[in-house]
């Protein structure tokens, strides 16, 4: 081995050369470079490395909590919940608005951690977001958040419950300064759903009906939100055992109390009597909702008209199918009023086959009745065999149980009247808009149009796991419901951000699920040399961060980006 070396300037470079023999002659071959030689000849100085990472194991989830903190920050959510429930705005620290922003960005990307918060909370670049370290982020900090949205006073022995206060304020900053609120007045979407629950010491879960046809004791959520831009307005929470009907009271207390300009509600039949149109219409606010079919009022509309199948009539729905619809003024609740009839001759055929099928069942089953009761049976038995057979179409049967010296005998008939009847109301429905110059396209299309609420709640059991609710006091859950609709309005307001940003011609918008999905990857991780200390962000995709930057927002500011 050969080292040589090479003065240039002020430095002397090495380098390693091999001897060999060729020919009898002794040659020489560069093998490699050795680096600046140092203070003895020949030897050089230690290499550095030209990075060293600080803390790898620490790098942190940084790209959909950036943005989802972002979209925090704009909406001013820290500090309308700071100023409610602690009367102050802080700068920095474990306030309440910062614990809970942090929880509703949890509910909408891991909500699956929710026993392991804390410990989710350190893995994202959270703690920095929010200017706390680490160490002071604990369940007791998380719990006395909630507490301070709502909580018991034990000397008065009431609810203190911030909750429709901070709802106002997000609302009416949003209105003011992000989305501005439409001159004709709000279009609200209004609806009920129940949320299933693990505990037996909650005064709010009770049994009660839902979808599912589940025993397990619930609570009923409702919700009503902007047809604008699916912004919440606000959300109350009622005892299992209360009806979609017994929570317009409150629906529209709560309307009044946010002084909102009137405009027009959506909600579905079953919040629909004489009274809750005739209550929203003194209000001046406008109605669009279907009217359920329990009185004989509204089934004569339905059986007396006649919805012709052609192309006038038409109504395209979404989902390549069509309804057929028509308007006339007659009697409805008391006063001349302009209805939409709807006919669906989908949900028609439906109707008359299961009809059909059950009326047949019950022919079979009533004339072996008939043919058997004479042999020795009892009244009684008799009679819980037939109410068996007709199990809930008694309407469209007649029958009568008679004795004689041979025992029973069974009479019946089918009651064609109401079969004809029952066959004239098949796949039809019955709307009514307060505003009259709607047409009927226009009516059906709007009533369906308020599936956006269904879409939310889809959203939040689905996506944001609603269910299990593992809190057991009622000021916990009443919080808790809080966190999950501070979370979806978290989501609404991105896809407002994503809508509204300026366009780019040659940039691909991306939805928010999917944003959000592709920037779960992005860790932020920092690194030094020995002159400077940068910041480096991970698994940055070019179309990602062009669309963050037409929203106005430079996630990745100034700093080196390496991209896979």
């Amino acid at each position: 081995m050969v080292i040589r070396r090479v003065k240039k300037g002020n430095s002397i470079y090495l380098y390693e050369y091999k001897s060999y023999r060729e020919n009898g002659k002794v040659k020489t071959k560069f093998v490699r470079y050795l680096g600046v030689e140092g203070d003895e000849p020949k030897i050089p100085k230690p290499k550095k490395p030209r990075y060293q990472v600080l803390y790898p194991q620490r790098s942190k989830k940084y790209g959909d909590i950036a943005l989802l903190w972002w979209v925090a920050e704009k909406a001013n959510f820290v500090q309308i919940i700071d100023k409610i429930t602690t009367g102050r705005v802080t700068t920095n620290g474990t306030s309440p608005g910062r614990l809970l922003t942090a929880w509703a960005i949890n509910r909408l990307l891991q909500p699956e951690s929710a026993t392991q918060l804390c410990k989710w909370i350190i893995t994202t670049d959270l703690p920095r977001l929010m200017g706390v370290k680490e160490d002071s982020i604990s369940k007791d900090c998380l719990l006395s958040a909630l507490d301070m949205v709502c909580c018991h006073d034990p000397e008065s022995d009431l609810m203190i419950d911030f909750t429709n206060h901070i709802d106002d304020a997000l609302y009416q900053f949003w209105r003011s300064n992000i989305s501005f609120p439409d001159p004709e007045g709000e279009t609200l979407a209004y609806d009920l759903t129940s949320v299933l629950f693990y505990g037996e010491n909650c005064p709010l879960v009770e049994k009660g009906y839902n979808t599912r046809h589940s025993r397990q004791k619930q609570v009923n959520y409702t919700l009503f939100i902007s047809k604008k831009d699916s912004y919440p307005l606000a959300q109350c929470i009622f005892p299992g055992n209360y009806s979609s009907l017994t929570t317009v009271n409150s629906l529209l207390v709560r309307i009044q109390e946010m002084a909102l300009i009137p405009g027009s509600i959506i909600w579905d039949r079953g919040n629909t009597t004489t009274d809750t149109i005739n209550t929203i219409e003194h209000l001046k606010w406008k109605i669009i909702t279907a009217i359920p079919k329990r009185t004989n009022e509204v089934k004569d509309i339905l059986a007396s008209t006649m919805v012709p199948m052609d192309m006038e009539n038409m109504v395209p729905l979404k989902k390549n199918g069509e309804v057929y619809a028509i308007q006339r003024i007659t009697q409805l609740f008391s006063t001349e009023r302009k209805l939409t009839i709807c006919f669906n001759p989908e949900i028609a055929n439906s109707d008359r086959r299961e009809r059909n099928f059950a009326l047949k069942r019950i022919k079979v089953e009533l004339d072996l009745i008939q043919s058997k009761c004479k042999n020795n049976c009892k009244l009684q038995v008799i009679q819980s065999k037939v109410k068996k057979a007709i199990n809930g179409w008694g309407i469209f049967v007649e029958y009568e149980i008679k004795e004689d010296i041979q025992g029973y005998s069974l009479i019946w008939s089918f009651n064609q009247k109401n079969i004809q009847r029952a066959s004239d109301m098949d796949g039809k429905a019955l709307f009514y808009a307060t505003n009259s110059a709607l047409d009927a396209e226009e009516v059906i299309k709007q009533y369906f149009s308020k599936d956006s609420i269904e879409k939310v709640f889809r959203c939040l059991k689905s996506e944001e796991e609603l269910e299990p609710v593992r809190h057991l006091l009622e000021q916990r859950v009443r919080a808790y419901f809080f966190v999950c609709s501070l979370a979806y309005r978290l989501l609404a307001a991105l896809k407002w951000f994503i809508l509204n940003a300026p366009k780019n011609g040659n940039t691909e918008i991306i939805g928010a699920r999917e944003l959000l999905r592709s920037l779960n990857r992005v860790e932020r991780c920092e690194i030094e040399d020995s002159e400077r200390k940068e910041i480096v962000y991970l698994n940055v995709l070019k179309k990602i961060s062009s669309q963050i930057e037409d929203m106005g927002l430079d996630l990745f500011h100034d700093q080196t980006v390496c991209s896979t």
